[in-house]
Parts: C-alpha cells; structure tokens; sequence
C-alpha cells in the first residue's frame, strides 16, 4: 500500500515537472538548464515526502503538488552550487556534466519555484513561500559552513542540519500545511525533518567514503579528492557503519514518539526513510 502510494506521488511530480517545465517561458539558456538538471532522474524524496505527508495528516496531496515541486526545484538549484569547483568541484552528476559545466549556474531556479507557489490558487501560498524562502537560506548557510574548516563531527551535524535538514523539514511542514495540521504540531514535526536531514546526510555520506562508482554517481569521493574532514573521519568501515546504525536507531525512536502522541502514522516519511536505510 505504501509502495503504491510512493510510486503514484513519484508519478505526479514527474508529470507535472514535465508540464511546468514544457509551459515554461524562460530563455533558451535557462530552458535548457532546467531540463538539464530537473528532468535527469532523482528520487524526487523531498516532494514525495511533501505529498505523502499530507495524505498522512488528513489532507490530499493535490492540494501539496505545485509546493512539492517547488521544493524539489530549490533542491536541485541546491545540487548545482554543491557541484561548483568552490564546493565539491564535481563534473559529473548522475552519469551526466554537471549544470556549471554545460550552462553556468542555475541561480533563477528558487526564484522561478518560489514563483510559482505565488501563483497557485492556495490560501496557505503566502505562508509556504516565506517557509521556502527561509528554507533555501538556510541551505545558503550551510553552503557557506561547508566551505570552512571542518574540526569534528559536531561541526558536521549543525552544516548538515542546514544544508540538508531544512528542506527535509520544509518538505514535512509544506505537507502539514496543506493538511490543516496545527501550528504547534507543525514544528514537532519540522524537527523530525532536520533530524531526518543529518541521518541523511550522514548515510549519503558512508556511501560516499565506503560506496561504489555506481552507488555515488560519480567516479570518486568528493570529501577525499578535496582532502576534507569526513563523519567518519579516524574510524575504520566497522565502526562507521555502527555509528550509522546509532543514528537510524534514534530517528526511528522519534518517528514513533511522535506518531504515539498523535494517534496516527507517518508513513510516507518511514517510506522515504526506507530508501537510506
């Protein structure tokens, strides 16, 4: 039942990434680098998460489409800057030259998503679109904290807290918003997004120091090739994977307080959470 749930969300951002892409009036330049970063694959995790979350809390996932895609626009203009020769100095992303290498930089993308939620018919558009604001400048932030010196791993947890919790939580509230979901609630679960984004981060990360070619996308450890401190740095593949294995532990622990508290079931994010597991 989950399953198909995934597959359908999975099938409505796709096919209306495709629709708003095509219907797009953008410049040449800009047109392609859109297709050329937001049509090559992905998991498409954090709209999915958007859309299931709201059918999670009582609400539709239609109501969610147009904020989920935002998002997942955001994320991918998010990808473009990681690959950028001051950060990762990546080339190649999913079997592909990366967008600075075939167009320049994709700076129009979170104002371009971030229009589009202004012009959606949605009471909440106001709302979602300071939430997306304020989501992407913390990923700006967290940008900026990946290019200073890395000491520990508490250095670690507060970069990935922003640059890739915040659109988890963004992804978690954006769904509660269209569902009705009170305020209050809102943020217990906006914090099990950020925890979700550190586990993330930190699962991405194994498979970038232990994993294959195929597994990252790309021929070779970024974190190595820079020669940058890692969540794993001075441990050997034994402990890191049980460090890994702490950490699914303590979000697993949390999704259950939290569903206890509220007599229902997040599993669109026990969903998403399966596919780093």
């Amino acid at each position: 039942m989950v399953e198909e749930r995934f597959k359908e969300a999975l099938a409505t951002i796709d096919s209306n990434i495709n629709r708003l892409v095509e219907s797009s009036e953008l410049p040449a330049p800009f047109l392609g680098a859109l297709k050329h970063s937001l049509t090559n694959g992905g998991k498409r995790l954090r709209p999915s998460l958007t859309l299931l979350t709201a059918e999670d809390l009582g609400g539709t996932k239609e109501s969610a489409v147009i904020p989920a895609i935002a998002l997942e626009i955001i994320h991918t203009a998010s990808l473009i800057h990681d690959d950028l020769p001051a950060l990762d100095n990546d080339t190649e992303r999913r079997g592909r030259p990366t967008c600075h290498v075939e167009f320049g930089v994709g700076d129009f993308m979170p104002v371009w998503a971030i229009s589009l939620v202004g012009n959606c018919d949605l009471k909440e558009a106001g709302e979602i679109q300071t939430l997306l604001s304020r989501a992407y400048a913390d990923v700006c932030v967290g940008q900026q904290l990946d290019l200073l010196e890395r000491r520990n791993r508490a250095d670690l947890e507060e970069l990935y807290t922003k640059k890739t919790g915040a659109l988890f939580a963004a992804a978690l509230t954006v769904g509660a918003i269209s569902a009705g979901f009170s305020r209050e609630k809102r943020e217990k679960l906006k914090a099990l997004g950020y925890e979700f984004g550190v586990l993330f981060q930190i699962s991405d990360d194994y498979i970038d120091v232990y994993g294959t070619h195929e597994q990252r996308g790309r021929e070779e450890s970024s974190d190595a090739r820079n020669e940058r401190t890692t969540y794993f740095s001075g441990l050997d593949s034994e402990q890191s994977l049980a460090l890994v294995s702490e950490r699914q532990e303590h979000f697993l622990n949390a999704i259950a307080a939290f569903e206890a508290e509220n007599s229902l079931k997040l599993t669109g994010l026990r969903a998403v959470y399966q596919t780093v597991e």
